[in-house]
């Protein structure tokens, strides 16, 4: 469909945008169209909390290189209110031959979900969505060729469709129209309308991850297309074979509201970008909180098991310890370490004897148990901060015991 100035000042004095953003919409626009000139223009409802508007939709093709080959994908993009501070809707327009094929790029409905839809702001263009959009078709494509069972759905089935439903109705089905539909695939005089197709263009076949249909090829003829008004409705058949572009896609005739207040949509975006992004605010701090939280109950973990640690290395220095006085207490029976008489361990009423062999068996104990702990600080049982501090009063223990024992030693022999 080839531009026309006339078309986008006819589409804009019916959409229901303020002054400042039509002037706007109108320069963005007149630039896109001057590239892409496949891309007619016009005016469509939109319905939004009961309330309906007119907003301005761009419908055609647009050129995609795919596999070192240049398709004409068939879209269309709607302006919404409140452009530019709110993305472009753009949706993939498969022909009756053609099934969309969702990806990370495109939904079942054919509404597309790119990166710079998530991330727009006023700054970009709808050329920019175009632009992203003929990447992501290139890597993957959004449409391929339906099956050849599918190409042509019976009468019966039209005929079951609910009056005023927003499927396509061929009129050849309704009361007093008899004619046969000129845009039926097996009508070889009515070449393919143009924008959509060019002219001997053939569109890949079922790409992978679908399965293959038997008896498709890699092929297939592109078909005409359906025209669509802005109702959702679908337009009588023309009379002529070939019509002019005006002709094909005139402009819609509409009633605009009386007294309508165009600054309400964009009032209404805004306070819902404001309440959006407070609620992003408030996410934002609960997260922070929630984060030092977890920092706080990771600390609180870390200390519990550098206690259970400290534990551990205590248990094994006792249980080191406890060793060492039962293997004493098993070696000392064997060895004669007195220096007493025999008389005095006989008789055992010498009261220094047995003073000198209590102070005999502590220090002993005492020697024991400084062992046990050197080797375990050798071994890094324990902190060594913490196992010298034990030793060096162990040591004084010693110290004491011996100088005890000498004296009773003294004594007992002096009271034999």
């Amino acid at each position: 469909m080839a531009y026309s100035q006339v078309n986008l000042n006819s589409a804009l004095t019916q959409c229901h945008y303020d002054q400042q953003a039509k002037s706007y919409v109108y320069n963005e626009i007149s630039r896109l169209l001057q590239i892409y000139s496949n891309l007619s223009p016009k005016a469509v409802q939109l319905s939004i909390n009961g309330s309906v508007f007119f907003i301005l939709e761009l419908v055609g093709t647009i050129p995609v290189l795919y596999q070192q080959k240049t398709y004409n994908i068939p879209i269309k993009i709607q302006i919404p209110p409140g452009y530019p501070n709110i993305s472009p809707i753009l949706i993939v327009t498969p022909s009756p031959d053609m099934m969309i094929k969702s990806s990370e790029y495109v939904q079942e409905d054919g509404k597309t979900t790119l990166d710079i839809q998530r991330k727009w702001n006023n700054r970009c263009q709808t050329s920019h969505l175009i632009e992203e959009a003929k990447k992501a078709f290139s890597d993957k494509m959004p449409v391929f060729r339906k099956p050849a069972n599918q190409l042509q759905p019976s009468r019966s089935s039209y005929s079951t469709m609910p009056p005023g439903s927003q499927t396509y109705q061929p009129n050849y089905v309704q009361p007093g129209y008899n004619q046969p539909n000129p845009y039926m695939p097996q009508s070889q005089t009515i070449p393919p309308m143009s924008g959509y197709y060019q002219q001997g263009q053939n569109y890949p076949a079922n790409q992978p991850g679908y399965p293959g249909y038997p008896g498709a090829n890699n092929t297939f003829t592109p078909q005409p297309t359906y025209m669509q008004n802005p109702q959702g409705a679908y337009s009588n058949p023309p009379s002529q074979v070939n019509p002019s572009p005006n002709q094909a896609n005139p402009p819609p005739k509409v009633e605009l509201t009386k007294n309508y207040d165009y600054k309400k949509l964009a009032e209404m975006y805004s306070e819902t970008i404001i309440n959006v992004n407070k609620e992003i605010k408030t996410l934002t701090h609960e997260k922070e909180e929630l984060d030092k939280k977890s920092k706080k109950i990771a600390e609180s973990i870390g200390n519990f098991q550098n206690e259970i640690n400290k534990g551990e290395s205590k248990k094994e220095l006792l249980r080191a310890s406890i060793c060492n006085v039962q293997e004493w207490i098993q070696n000392s029976s064997s060895e004669n370490c007195l220096d007493v008489s025999q008389e005095d361990l006989i008789e055992y009423r010498n009261p220094a004897a047995r003073e000198y062999l209590m102070f005999l068996s502590q220090e002993k104990a005492l020697e024991a148990t400084a062992t046990a702990i050197i080797e375990a600080i050798n071994k890094s049982v324990i902190p060594a901060k913490e196992g010298f501090t034990t030793l060096r009063q162990l040591l004084k223990d010693v110290f004491l015991t011996a100088r005890l024992k000498e004296k009773a030693e003294s004594l007992a022999k002096a009271s034999s």
